[in-house]
């Protein structure tokens, strides 16, 4: 008959492998308890892990969809931000050309026609906000700026009206250089791109478009009325005081006028705010679902769990009293 023996040395490696093997069990049903989710998701669910791999990608896609809305949602108020500075520097013209009118001074022309070059140069930085390394008014265009300086936009504009004689020739040659498709503000003005807006994804067939940007005709018309006004003064044609009169009453009326198209586009983007929020409220809910239905599946069960963390620190008990024996078993503990 063949005997197997095993020496001291092997021994205590073995038993200090099942010391180890048994102290792991015993701490995984610990946090298992203490959690009340399974460790071992491939040994716990079994032929439902299918079920907790796609509610693992629906969490994941949601999470997608959050960052994705969140960033949409950031450029939008940014912008509504931005547009309600323009809005304010809008109705800060208008008002001191309010005071302009027959019987003005030169120095009060002059003055109404600064003002409006300040405001001209408040909304042209404006519409060159940027969001992080994004342009905001620029379209698709994010990484170049909206529009060119107010310096180079008046100096083109001053070159545009150099022939004009009246007011009139002032306002048609103001109007041309911001309408053509061809030239002036489409190709010097101008820096984004408009013919595709940004489309953002923010829900399962849901998406967010942002299609406002400098070239938007509301915004054109309010950098038309602003430069008209700033080129009653140094930087515009030789005109009669009179005239210069009329150029800047022009201009405020354009100003007054201008003010509903600036709205709307205020209203069209809180549309695509609200659209997020409504989104934004039903993924919450959605993940709500997923998460419950997750926690089910890989819940452990508690009473199970018990009993074998019970049976676990028996054996660990047992374990440790076997070893204290057997430390005891020597020749000369045998001898005495």
């Amino acid at each position: 008959m063949t005997m197997t023996s095993i020496g001291d040395a092997s021994q205590y490696f073995v038993s200090r492998r099942n010391n180890t093997d048994i102290k792991s069990r015993l701490n995984t049903l610990t946090q298992e308890l203490s959690t009340g989710l399974a460790t071992d998701m491939s040994r716990h669910l079994g032929a439902d892990r299918p079920r907790l791999a796609a509610l693992d990608r629906s969490l994941m896609l949601l999470d997608r969809y959050a960052q994705a809305g969140q960033d949409a949602a950031q450029t939008l108020s940014m912008m509504q931000t931005t547009l309600g500075l323009m809005e304010d520097t809008r109705a800060s013209m208008s008002s001191a050309l309010v005071a302009v009118g027959e019987g003005s001074t030169g120095l009060q022309v002059d003055q109404g026609a600064q003002v409006a070059r300040q405001g001209f140069e408040t909304i042209v930085q404006s519409l060159n906000t940027r969001l992080g390394d994004r342009a905001l008014f620029a379209g698709t265009a994010t990484g170049s700026a909206a529009v060119a300086s107010p310096a180079e936009m008046l100096t083109s504009l001053k070159a545009a009206v150099a022939g004009a004689l009246s007011p009139s020739d002032v306002a048609a040659a103001v109007d041309a250089w911001f309408d053509d498709p061809a030239g002036g503000f489409a190709t010097s003005g101008f820096l984004g791109q408009s013919g595709t807006p940004i489309v953002r994804p923010i829900g399962p067939g849901q998406s967010a478009t942002i299609d406002v940007t400098a070239n938007d005709p509301g915004i054109r018309d309010l950098l038309k009325a602003a430069a008209m006004a700033a080129l009653a003064g140094q930087d515009g044609p030789p005109l009669a005081l009179n005239d210069k009169v009329r150029l800047l009453t022009l201009a405020r009326d354009r100003m007054f006028s201008v003010a509903q198209p600036l709205t709307s586009i205020q209203a069209r983007l809180g549309a695509v705010e609200e659209s997020i929020e409504t989104a934004k409220a039903n993924q919450a809910a959605q993940r709500t679902l997923f998460t419950t239905a997750r926690n089910d599946l890989a819940q452990a069960d508690p009473f199970d769990t018990a009993a074998h963390l019970q049976q676990v620190q028996v054996q660990l008990e047992t374990h440790y009293t076997v070893t204290a024996r057997l430390s005891r078993l020597t020749l000369a503990e045998y001898l005495r």
